[in-house]
């Protein structure tokens, strides 16, 4: 399968939603919802912030009812815009830059230059019914209904802050220049802002290492399919992919292409030391075969790359499906993606169930008779499993009995303390040193259960035989996520 992701059909094929922002108009001053272009913040304006109309889409037009009536043939009319926040006009505006919807005359009174950051035009009633109130003015920049195509108007940014336009009407040039005594209340409106063209949100579906296994496979209660398939579990979900309509520079709608090279990476971090595999797949992460896995892992550094290049697609939301390698214990671990601008996204998490109890010392050598005596308060049994570990100086392995010698996969032996690997519900079970070990000279003994540390506790006992002494002590208690 291709691993460029977040194609349109690979989020078809998993049943995802694909999400959109609605398609952007001209900006309405006397309007407080209308929406003003987004351009690609992933946009490079360093060298030139020309935001410059090439189609005669009506993004970066604004239109404001005239606000004042006048009669017919009055040339006391004065309109003012500005721009705000450093912006200028990208061309030298013209009187097709301005249309009035109704009879009128017009002409460039001042400024409009691709230095400055205003324009004023004077307008001239021509009909018999003059200008009303509710006369409706559009600042067109890229005047769509000049006979000869539209002209390449726009606006020059100098950063990547939003830009406001402000509406004045005056009655003398002098206030129009110097914006006194506006007929009316001014109006502004956002006429442009930047957003990000993509998207990269996660959250964690907490995954639970099994410690019965010794954190090799997952819990059944949190593995994705079913209790024989442990090793594949879901640990978080990742949105991502283009956000929604944003602009260019040309001020038609972006691409991907546009503002991402070949080089372009998803990196997912965390400890994929005892990963097998990690890929993004659909709801329970059935589709492990088919989904989409990481081009790479490199399990020393702690990442998982995918090379995604210039192929994205509309955001969809995919499981991050954790696949175990069953040799290995997981550790307590969160991980976090990064994508473009964005990083540090929590996707997912691992954490450790149960509670390890640890015996540092016992011996089997002649005379010494010891016992384990586990506890377990809560409502019902809990599974647990047994390691050993050897003092080599001793010279003799330990080496466990059946059925602690296979714990995990096996729960109905029957010994002689009680039937397979579990302490019974609100009891004690006893474990005598001769029915969990063959042979221990020095040993260290710890018993994983499947269980709240607040429930389960554990006591050594260890009697001389020639004295009767007895030597006691409870067992070194590690709880969940402890990271052992």
């Amino acid at each position: 399968m291709n691993k460029k992701i977040l194609s349109t059909a690979i989020a078809t094929a998993l049943g995802l939603s694909l999400t959109s922002t609605a398609s952007m108009a001209l900006v309405d001053l006397n309007s407080t919802t209308s929406t003003p272009a987004v351009f690609a913040s992933e946009l490079d304006i360093d060298t030139n912030g020309n935001l410059l109309t090439t189609t005669a889409a009506e993004n970066l037009n604004a239109k404001v009812e005239l606000g004042f009536g006048f009669s017919s043939s009055n040339s006391d009319i004065f309109v003012r815009f500005d721009l705000d926040n450093g912006a200028t006009w990208a061309t030298q505006l013209t009187t097709e830059n301005l249309e009035v919807n109704a009879s009128a005359s017009i002409s460039l009174s001042a400024s409009g230059s691709a230095t400055s950051n205003y324009v004023i035009f004077n307008v001239t009633g021509t009909s018999n019914t003059g200008l009303g109130q509710d006369t409706v003015i559009t600042l067109d920049l890229h005047d769509s209904d000049a006979g000869g195509g539209p002209d390449q108007s726009g606006v020059t940014v100098i950063n990547k802050s939003p830009v406001n336009l402000t509406y004045g009407l005056y009655t003398t040039p002098t206030d129009a220049i110097n914006k006194t005594n506006a007929l009316g209340a001014t109006k502004t409106g956002r006429l442009l802002e930047f957003a990000s063209m993509f998207t990269l949100s996660g959250t964690t579906t907490t995954a639970v290492a099994e410690v019965t296994d010794d954190f090799k496979l997952f819990s059944s209660t949190t593995a994705s399919t079913s209790a024989t398939n442990r090793e594949l579990a879901k640990i978080g979900t990742l949105t991502y992919g283009t956000s929604g309509t944003v602009l260019n520079a040309d001020v038609v709608t972006a691409t991907a292409s546009e503002v991402l090279d070949s080089t372009a990476t998803l990196v997912i971090t965390g400890d994929f030391a005892p990963a097998e595999d990690i890929f993004l797949g659909n709801d329970d992460c059935s589709l492990g075969t088919s989904a989409d896995t990481a081009d790479t892992i490199d399990r020393t550094a702690g990442t998982a790359t995918w090379d995604v290049g210039t192929n994205v697609g509309t955001s969809s939301t995919y499981s991050v499906c954790y696949e175990a390698d069953t040799a290995n214990p997981m550790s307590t671990n969160t991980y976090t993606a990064a994508f473009e601008t964005f990083s540090d996204i929590e996707v997912g998490a691992i954490r450790r169930n149960g509670v390890e109890l640890q015996a540092p010392f016992i011996t089997l050598a002649t005379g010494y008779v010891p016992r384990f005596y586990l506890t377990n308060t809560s409502a019902q049994a809990v599974d647990f499993s047994v390691e050993v570990q050897t003092d080599g100086a001793s010279g003799q392995a330990c080496v466990l009995k059946a059925p602690f010698s296979d714990c995990a996969n096996n729960t109905t032996t029957t010994w002689a303390g009680g039937t397979g690997c579990a302490i019974p519900a609100d009891s004690s079970l006893l474990i005598k040193g001769d029915d969990l070990l063959a042979s221990a000279k020095r040993c260290t003994v710890v018993f994983r259960a499947a269980a709240d540390d607040q429930d389960v506790h554990g006591l050594y006992q260890q009697r001389y035989q020639v004295t009767g002494d007895f030597d006691s002590y409870l067992m070194i208690s590690i709880g969940s996520d402890s990271g052992h």
